[in-house]
């Protein structure tokens, strides 16, 4: 049943999803299944294969603008989530999903949302703008009057795609988990702390050190403040793991 291929894939920024999911698929075993894999990106992303294969076999060829929003719709699909997917706020990603599924295309939501250009908006889905309340106010509007339609348009774009690309990305899913000795949970648990070292040494440079609250403040955007916060809750539960009192 397709409910058995329902699960997170991993959690990452577009290009680090892409590059596993590039991963899974490069067994020559499964050139045929990628073959569909490409077919299936491209046809809901709008473009020709040529465009997927190069989306999935260089970061440095990632699409932009309303393809970039389908490709990520498209891989959370697949079970990816997809950390600028994720950290929207509902309504924004409703909307992201609404053009990403065709119900309402790029230009048209820039009008609904009160915009003279796309560009405008597209800054707005990427985080790089803060909305203002009354455009916020628009983008729920929009979400509200879709929102069934969307869930609709979500199961079906789901329901139709093939079961080889889901059997490939469940066995290797499985595969990857079982061959997850303690050696390798070492080895993985030591890269972590590495790069927590290196993090830490980072922090107490004195050019970083020397930064006054307002000048840290002016370099951060909503999405730092949310990782920051995110950080220390994980690092809070890890030391309360590790060093229980």
């Amino acid at each position: 049943m397709r409910e058995d291929y329902l699960q997170e894939i991993m959690r990452g920024h577009l290009d680090e999803c892409l590059a596993n999911l590039n991963h899974k698929f490069a067994n020559k075993e499964q050139a045929q299944t990628k073959q569909i894999l490409l077919k299936s990106m491209a046809d809901f992303c709008g473009v020709s294969t040529d465009s997927t294969r190069r989306w999935l076999h260089s970061i440095n060829s990632l699409p932009i603008s309303d393809k970039k929003i389908k490709l990520m719709c498209f891989l959370d699909l697949l079970g990816y989530k997809i950390i600028e997917l994720e950290n929207m706020t509902e309504s924004l990603r409703g909307l992201t999903e609404i053009i990403a599924f065709n119900l309402i295309n790029l230009s048209e939501s820039t009008k609904l949302i009160g915009y003279s250009n796309t560009s405008r908006l597209i800054e707005i889905i990427y985080g790089k703008e803060n909305p203002s309340p009354e455009k916020k106010r628009k983008v729920w509007d929009v979400w509200n009057a879709k929102r069934q339609e969307l869930n609709q348009a979500k199961q079906t774009a789901f329901e139709s795609l093939p079961d080889s690309i889901f059997k490939v990305l469940k066995d290797e899913q499985e595969f990857s988990v079982s061959a997850t000795d303690s050696n390798e949970k070492a080895a993985l648990c030591r890269a972590n702390f590495d790069g927590m070292s290196n993090l830490l040494k980072f922090i107490r440079l004195p050019s970083f050190q020397n930064l006054t609250d307002q000048e840290l403040f002016a370099l951060l955007s909503n999405h730092d403040i949310k990782i920051l916060t995110e950080l220390a809750d994980e690092l809070q539960k890890l030391k309360n793991k590790c060093l229980p009192e």
